[in-house]
């Protein structure tokens, strides 16, 4: 090979190196998790009717493309007054108790928790349901918008019919938070892709002087 040949050879391996070095600097990657499901929106397309499969997703860099996780593994919402770390039974949110008033007009504040999980066929339309949340704690949002007012409107139904004395502890208790379960599994939720497994009412607090009377 002449000298000119190898100054082509050369300047032709400089190109393409050039050429990869830009693809890959074109290029971005998005991983989902083997427990998570993605729903992609981009500006010129909207929403992916397809949900994203667990695997790196690639994607060309400058187009707007968004990408919305939701964990498809079993979660505990709490709502009590705990702030252990959130997402573990017996944590939640400062002064997050339920309180409601019972038949006898006491205040009776509820902890209480459930054991929940998405409907990985339903994604597309928890998505559209919960559009606008953080991209990376989608499953906070889903129980905000769509868990939270339902187990609030039901506990409160069901609550309200009794006594202090008759929800307050042994088979009142039990029964108040069978009822609660059967109700948030037939409630509109299972519709909306979220599959209630558990439900439990950690305790019910009373006013200490009223138990005093009691």
């Amino acid at each position: 090979m002449n000298e000119s040949g190898v100054v082509k050879v050369i300047v032709g391996l400089a190109f393409a190196f050039l050429v990869s070095i830009v693809m890959l600097w074109m290029v971005d990657g998005y991983t989902i998790e083997g427990n998570q499901v993605g729903v992609e929106e981009s500006w010129g397309d909207g929403v992916n009717p397809q949900p994203l499969e667990p695997r790196t997703h690639w994607y060309i860099f400058g187009f707007q493309y968004r990408i919305y996780v939701y964990d498809l593994s079993r979660q505990v919402y709490v709502m009590n007054n705990n702030t252990a770390s959130s997402g573990e039974v017996g944590g939640g949110r400062d002064h997050d108790s339920y309180k409601v008033q019972s038949s006898d007009e006491q205040t009776m504040d509820i902890s209480m928790n459930v054991v929940w999980k998405l409907d990985p066929a339903k994604i597309l339309k928890i998505h559209q349901e919960v559009r606008g949340g953080s991209f990376d704690n989608t499953n906070h949002t889903v129980e905000e918008k769509l868990l939270r007012p339902i187990l609030m409107k039901i506990a409160k139904d069901e609550a309200t019919r009794l006594k202090a004395t008759e929800a307050y502890a042994g088979e009142g208790l039990v029964n108040l938070q069978n009822v609660i379960f059967q109700r948030l599994t037939d409630s509109e939720l299972e519709e909306q892709g979220v599959i209630v497994e558990n439900f439990v009412i950690e305790r019910i607090d009373l006013d200490p002087q009223y138990l005093e009377e009691i």
